[in-house]
Order: C-alpha cells, then structure tokens, then sequence
C-alpha cells in the first residue's frame, strides 16, 4: 500500500512539472485565425504577417475555440505555444523542425473601427 501511494505522488509530481516546463518554453504571438487542413491550424503573425502552421493544438483549447468550423476564421487570438519535441525521435532534428503545438489560446477583442 506504502509503494502505491509513493508511486501515486511520484506520478503527480512529475505531470506538474511537465506544466511547468512548457510553460518556461512556451511563447506567445498576437496571431489571426486563417483555418486548418488535414497537416494542422495556420494563423498569420500580425506583428510580422508570416503564415505559423501548428501541427497540434491542446485538446482543453479545442473544446473552448471550435476551429474545425468557421466561426473563429479571421478572428484575432493571443496564441501560446510550444516546439512539440516528444513526438520527434531522431537525434538530427533541428529546433525549427520541430512541430508547433497551440497550449493556451485567448481570443482578443476588437473594436468595430478595426
């Protein structure tokens, strides 16, 4: 029962800081909402007008933004993200290659003279 428990906090402790370090390595961009496809969600930069493809988006993200449909399409969020490096396995990836992951989005507000 002892080694359960250990086992149990071990457990928790560990998912904390997994938290934790994504949100050390997280970044953040103004960005506006041009749709997905079957390879991920595309944004624009609107600080630098540059297209960001991001591969995954958090599944607590997709339950508050729909963005399979098209009531966010052209819509401007403060996205937080992270470089995905679990899912890449080989030791010849560089930093850019590997795939963005959206952690965090929160939709902006806009006046009516925008």
């Amino acid at each position: 029962m002892k080694s359960i428990v250990i086992t149990l906090l071990f457990l928790i402790g560990s998912l904390g800081t997994t938290k934790a370090q994504e949100a050390q390595r997280a970044k953040i961009i103004i960005a506006t909402y041009s749709g997905n496809s079957t390879e991920g969600y595309y944004f624009t930069n609107d600080l630098d007008q540059t297209d960001i493809k991001f591969a995954k988006v958090d599944p607590e993200v997709l339950k508050k933004y729909d963005l399979n449909g098209t009531t966010y399409l052209r819509k401007t969020f403060r996205v937080t993200y992270i470089k995905d490096m679990e899912d890449e396995t080989s030791s010849t990836t560089t930093d850019a290659e590997y795939p963005k992951k959206i952690i965090d989005l929160i939709l902006v507000e806009q006046t009516e003279e925008e």
